[in-house]
């Protein structure tokens, strides 16, 4: 990939990149916050457990922020510069992105409007949200960025668990090993193409490490309990988030096929609505 086409760093708009996932998370407890209580119980109707269950996966999204947040490289070094290199501050980046689409997902689940709640996007359109995953992307795409993500991935899942937490573990390698199955689609590829199918690559990118780090936390559990719970929490998550198969990049054709498909749905006539006359 030429030079050109990437920008100065890979998180070039979107600031200050650990404590960017830090505000990105405290948006996501305050969309939590405002779920409703719902109880679920084996015997209860239907719809409650429905419910129950949505509201469910979207605490354990915030559990895997949080545990993300706890496991993260400690702030800015001991001279003041920021710590971070590069590399981290893509897969940062990645991060934030997934967090703050959790934020938009359990913001639609809330009935009711919440005055102080903070902005969902810190006040950005989607269109400018998908300029900065373009931006990502762009770094993820170059081969340094892409093995190096792939190498700090793979050393943080660890080894594999013994007991229940083991499913979970098989979901996140499956994941890894899917980048490394789908990397020539992406390294060197086209950045029109690598754009275009992106935030599928930091998606995964972020799903990753969120899904590592409740690894990690189920694991340093000293209470049995606890520990059971955390294994659970990461089960679903790797379940819901996971699964195969890997993100493919664009393809030129595929472009193609998006913008005709586009202008052929937005020229249809609007359906009719039953029982209205014309």
């Amino acid at each position: 990939m030429s030079g050109e086409h990437a920008p100065a760093r890979p998180g070039q708009g979107l600031g200050r990149a650990r404590a960017a996932v830090g505000e990105a998370v405290a948006r996501l407890e305050a969309a939590a916050l405002a779920l409703p209580d719902v109880p679920v119980t084996a015997a209860g109707p239907g719809g409650d457990v429905s419910w129950g269950e949505e509201v469910c996966d979207r605490l354990i999204d915030l559990a895997a922020a949080r545990a993300w947040l706890r496991a993260a490289a400690p702030g800015p070094a001991a001279d003041g510069t920021d710590d971070l290199d590069d590399l981290d501050e893509m897969m940062h980046a990645c991060v934030r992105w997934v967090v703050g689409e959790d934020v938009v997902r359990t913001r639609s689940r809330v009935d009711t409007y919440v005055a102080d709640m903070m902005p969902v996007r810190e006040g950005q359109s989607a269109d400018a949200a998908h300029r900065l995953v373009t931006s990502v992307v762009t770094f993820a795409a170059r081969p340094a960025y892409y093995d190096g993500a792939l190498a700090r991935l793979r050393a943080a899942l660890g080894p594999r668990p013994a007991g229940r937490a083991a499913a979970a573990w098989d979901l996140v390698d499956e994941a890894v090993r899917g980048l490394g199955v789908t990397r020539e689609e992406w390294v060197g590829a086209d950045p029109a193409f690598t754009a275009a199918g992106g935030w599928v690559l930091v998606e995964r990118l972020g799903r990753i490490q969120l899904a590592t780090a409740l690894l990690a936390a189920a694991a340093g559990q000293p209470d049995p309990l606890e520990a059971q719970r955390h294994v659970n929490a990461v089960r679903r998550y790797t379940w819901n988030w996971l699964r195969q198969p890997p993100p493919e990049a664009a393809t030129e054709v595929h472009v193609r096929r998006t913008g005709e498909l586009t202008a052929w749905l937005r020229g249809a006539p609007p359906a009719a609505v039953p029982g209205r006359g014309a």
